[in-house]
């Protein structure tokens, strides 16, 4: 079972720079490390003139593209809970969520008190 830690503040308060950090910094000691961030606003994630991007601007509610080395999924409007999320990462030893204010996973600023 992974290490599950969520960290959250202001925008431009350091968040990803610190999860960039601890990811590079696990990473580099051999463990599989994740990261789901959300976003309080819509992104986009697909790019134009792809065909997955073709097959989701034709209505498809999911699409997903993979190769040798990589996968992409892309779903609209599913509303996944945590739980969910974490599960898209079953071989990781730490995920890291960004910016889930009402997490349970939350880490206390005085449980964490040094930056990197």
């Amino acid at each position: 079972m992974a290490k599950i830690i969520d960290i959250c503040g202001v925008k431009n308060s350091g968040k990803t720079t610190l999860i960039s950090k601890l990811v590079e910094f696990y990473s580099s000691r051999g463990s599989r490390v994740a990261v789901i961030k959300h976003d309080g606003h819509d992104f986009e994630c697909d790019v134009r003139g792809t065909d997955t991007r073709a097959f989701s601007d034709s209505g498809a509610y999911g699409v997903a593209c993979f190769s040798g080395n990589r996968m992409f999924v892309h779903r609209y409007g599913t509303g996944e809970t945590e739980e969910q999320l974490i599960a898209f990462f079953p071989e990781a030893d730490i995920i890291f969520f960004e910016g889930l204010k009402n997490s349970t996973f939350n880490i206390n600023q005085q449980e964490f008190p040094h930056p990197l």
